[in-house]
């Protein structure tokens, strides 16, 4: 029963497949003893390939997480620091030499977020020292944001 009680993601790579196949095998001896009143024979290679392949899935998921949250992050970086022209409405218009009050900037910031819905461009909030988080947009799709609502 103590074999059952170890919590697998604290025992290093080597050993948690063992330890998965003998946890694996130790519920299954239990519950056919106390269902079935029937002796389980030892683990087999089946067995220890399923621990294996399990362990190769949770690892395939925390690397497909980890690779998700690292893009999230270098955009979210990129924005901040200017990098890959992505910005914020406010240094659009600064940049662009167009009008940087308020009630103009949302017009502009709705206009762009439309835009980059239609292409699938998800913006990236950024933080900024009077409007709290705003949202960052490639040039490009500001570009296209400032003629149609110029227009």
């Amino acid at each position: 029963m103590w074999l059952v009680t170890i919590d697998e993601s604290r025992v290093s790579a080597a050993g948690r497949i063992k330890l998965v196949a003998y946890q694996r095998e130790a519920r299954h001896a239990l519950d056919n003893y106390f269902k079935e009143r029937i002796a389980v024979p030892t683990m087999n290679q089946l067995d220890v390939l399923r621990a294996a392949l399990d362990q190769i899935e949770a690892a395939q998921r925390d690397a497909a997480e980890a690779k998700e949250i690292a893009q999230r992050t270098d955009d979210r970086l990129a924005a901040i620091e200017g990098k890959h022209d992505w910005l914020s409405a406010l240094a659009y218009a600064r940049r662009a030499g167009l009008a940087t009050h308020t009630r103009y900037l949302q017009k502009l910031g709705k206009c762009a977020a439309a835009i980059g819905r239609n292409h699938s461009v998800e913006p990236n909030p950024v933080q900024h020292q009077l409007y709290g988080m705003v949202n960052s947009f490639p040039v490009w799709i500001w570009d296209l944001a400032a003629d149609v609502f110029d227009a």
